[in-house]
């Protein structure tokens, strides 16, 4: 299901110290919203310059499973 992905993407690939798991109730009612924040937190743009490519396709990849979802 789409919540047990999030609580994985976010606890495996932590988007970082800032960025956490939308803070209500992961429901039919709220799927929508915390699609579209975690969407925002893992999106390839904002992956620091910094970081190695691995990150950046591994957040792209991600963003893609969570538009996917957002679809449904």
């Amino acid at each position: 299901s789409w919540q047990i992905f999030l609580y994985f993407v976010y606890n495996t690939y932590p988007p970082g110290p800032d960025k956490t798991l939308f803070a209500g109730e992961l429901n039919a009612q709220t799927k929508k919203s915390a699609l579209l924040l975690a969407i925002e937190h893992f999106h390839p743009d904002k992956v620091a310059d910094s970081e190695n490519h691995t990150v950046k396709f591994l957040h792209e990849e991600i963003t893609k499973r969570l538009n996917q979802l957002n679809r449904e």
